[in-house]
């Protein structure tokens, strides 16, 4: 069996390091890299709401349901 070196443990903690500060910074590019400037905003405001249109389409009378059927002869 071999044994580790002494600065092993040294040499590890510092690339888990390295590492965990490179996703960090990777983290931050992202947030700042996705933000957009504030642009103004414009809304119309109404005192009241516009009036309906004034021709309207014209209500056509509801169609006459069908006659029921008679009943059927009793059969024989």
């Amino acid at each position: 069996m071999t044994r580790a070196g002494s600065f092993q443990h040294i040499s590890s903690g510092g690339l888990s390091l390295l590492a965990h500060g490179a996703f960090v910074g990777f983290l931050l590019m992202s947030i700042s890299w996705r933000s957009l400037p504030h642009l103004p905003v414009e809304a119309e405001l109404w005192s009241a709401l516009p009036d309906p249109p004034a021709t309207l389409m014209p209500q056509l009378p509801p169609e006459p349901l069908p006659e029921p059927l008679p009943p059927a002869a009793p059969p024989v």
